[in-house]
């Protein structure tokens, strides 16, 4: 009733999102629930998926251009290319291309992050969006695989603390792993051999000048804000028996408990390695209620106008 009032004010659609609720296609598990959506089908609802694909808003300021192919049979596919400039914690520019795939299998639409992975081999992070019916409704989740990382994001915040810190050399984003074989990382190989008790010196050095504070337990932690907002409660410290730096990010937890995702800067003389590995999850809180809602309320003005 509310969602209706609202639309009816604003002439936007204004569908709320429960989060952790009982799943009703996948009984015994969790999601985020709408409620019920009027003068809708879900044949409709699914023609507006697609027309949301083609017609929404880059999800950042930092997207330059995007390109969609593919047939709906087989699942659209969107090149993103986008480049970051002008940031505090980044003194280099970084450009790089993600890529994200959408899809329908009956009443689920699927929509699949693979970040720079072109050939679409491994799904990073995914939202399913199952619509109900008899009331119609919307139920969904969202995934993180925990799939290793090593773009160019991580590139350029790796080559932005080697410059800080006066080192020379180039850095190469998702190359073989000099320490794990088998993966990818960023690896840098700089002009001169480093210590590693002395980067971590000059590196802490360096953190406490932009704001970081030593903790009890001897990490240093700061809320550096989110890459595209929100805060993001970030703990970093020293791992001497590995020479690795380790940065845990919590996103909005400012207790430092939920590590969200972890980054690895390994040392071995004159080779600099780094990757990142997100904490492997499904998520349904209110965040997820949120970014759901935000879609589905999008596909229903896209696809009336």
């Amino acid at each position: 009733m509310l969602s209706g009032l609202m639309s009816a004010i604003t002439g936007a659609s204004n569908v709320g999102f429960t989060p952790d609720m009982e799943s009703l296609h996948k009984p015994g598990s969790r999601c985020v629930m709408s409620e019920p959506i009027e003068d809708l089908t879900a044949e409709q609802l699914k023609q507006n998926f697609w027309t949301w694909v083609e017609k929404k808003e880059p999800f950042s300021t930092y997207v330059t251009h995007t390109n969609i192919t593919g047939e709906k049979a087989t699942g659209l596919v969107e090149e993103i290319q986008f480049e970051v400039s002008g940031l505090m914690s980044l003194l280099v520019s970084v450009k790089g291309t993600f890529y994200a795939k959408y899809r329908i299998d009956g009443n689920t639409m699927f929509v699949q992050q693979f970040g720079p992975d072109k050939e679409l081999k491994e799904v990073q992070q995914e939202n399913r969006l199952t619509i109900l019916e008899n009331p119609l409704r919307v139920e969904g989740v969202f995934e993180d695989f925990g799939c290793r990382k090593s773009g160019p994001l991580l590139k350029g915040f790796l080559e932005s603390d080697l410059k800080s810190l006066e080192y020379e050399g180039a850095a190469e984003n998702d190359v073989d792993s000099p320490s794990e074989p088998g993966k990818k990382s960023v690896v840098c190989k700089t002009v001169k051999a480093v210590d590693f008790a002395e980067f971590w010196e000059k590196l802490k050095a360096l953190r406490i000048s932009e704001g970081f504070e030593e903790a009890p337990d001897g990490s240093l932690r700061k809320d550096t804000g989110g890459l595209f907002g929100g805060s993001n409660f970030t703990a970093v410290r020293c791992d001497s028996g590995k020479k690795c730096v380790v940065k845990e990010e919590c996103g909005p937890d400012g207790s430092y408990k939920n590590v969200m995702s972890t980054v690895y800067t390994r040392v071995d003389g004159g080779v600099f390695e780094s990757w990142a590995i997100p904490k492997a999850n499904v998520d349904v809180s209110q965040t997820t209620a949120d970014s759901t809602a935000k879609m589905i309320n999008s596909m229903i003005d896209l696809g009336s106008s």
